[in-house]
């Protein structure tokens, strides 16, 4: 099979995370990348263990990959993957991007992440390599830009919208009996409730 060019390649996002739960923040940043870099698709996988989080307790894969499921319902270029899931153990990037590189071999990926995650990047498993296999696709967590690690195109700079909603914001927020409906899809509130997910 003859190499095509990158002019020629497909576009796939990969949207990384804990996703504990998806809500309305993510799907923005996903819908504006996706329009940005002209992408045929963004492909959602949650983690099962991250390498940097102190969290002692992440809600069950097969629930976080459920209500990914419904979030993303309404978007046709809009994929989950539960590969990192399955691994059962601690998630790396480096790994996650060969698998991919297997699933679409004439697709460049770009690999979506917060302005935040780049001030550890170098700590990150086999960085330089991260970034011979994907483009980053960094979009904005604050009004500041942190400072690059590495100056190189294949970090893009994105202006999405500041939607400053954060799953541990919305987890903190139904453990104190708080609204957060405006914040979740509504099949992803509805899931919650029915799960009695986030109480204490």
């Amino acid at each position: 099979m003859n190499k095509i060019s990158d002019r020629d390649a497909k576009a796939l996002g990969v949207f990384g995370g804990t996703f504990d739960p998806i809500h309305i923040g993510h799907l923005i940043v996903a819908e504006w990348i996706a329009d940005f870099l002209k992408l045929e698709k963004v492909c959602f996988i949650p983690i099962h263990r991250h390498p940097f989080h102190k969290r002692r307790h992440i809600t069950e894969g097969a629930l976080r990959l459920q209500m990914i499921q419904k979030a993303i319902d309404p978007y046709v270029n809009f994929s989950v993957d539960d590969f990192e899931i399955k691994q059962q153990t601690i998630s790396y990037t480096i790994d996650t991007l060969q698998y991919l590189k297997g699933q679409y071999p004439q697709h460049n990926l770009y690999f979506i992440i917060g302005d935040d995650n780049l001030e550890n990047f170098s700590e990150w498993k086999e960085p330089e390599r991260i970034l011979e296999m994907c483009q980053l696709a960094v979009f904005r967590r604050s009004l500041i830009r942190p400072s690059m690690p590495f100056h190189t195109y294949r970090i893009i700079n994105i202006d999405t919208p500041l939607v400053q909603i954060s799953s541990s914001l919305i987890r903190e927020r139904i453990s104190q009996n708080k609204c957060v409906q405006t914040m979740l899809p509504a099949n992803v509130y509805d899931f919650i409730r029915t799960h009695n997910l986030y109480t204490r």
